[in-house]
């Protein structure tokens, strides 16, 4: 099973801010699946290696 990664743990491994993953949420800048969960928002771990791999950003 994929683990899900919070805004902050997504944040510190590409090295971009949280407010930017807030942002993209909800203007789709990037193309990641984001997760709300309660009122956490999550992405998948392979999702975000996905898309760190297309070079795109």
């Amino acid at each position: 099973m994929d683990r899900l990664l919070t805004l902050k743990e997504v944040s510190q491994i590409t090295g971009k801010a949280v407010r930017t993953f807030y942002n993209a949420k909800s203007t789709g800048r990037y193309p990641l699946k984001f997760i709300k969960l309660g009122r956490s928002v999550r992405v998948k771990e392979s999702d975000l290696i996905a898309w760190i791999e297309s070079g795109e950003s």
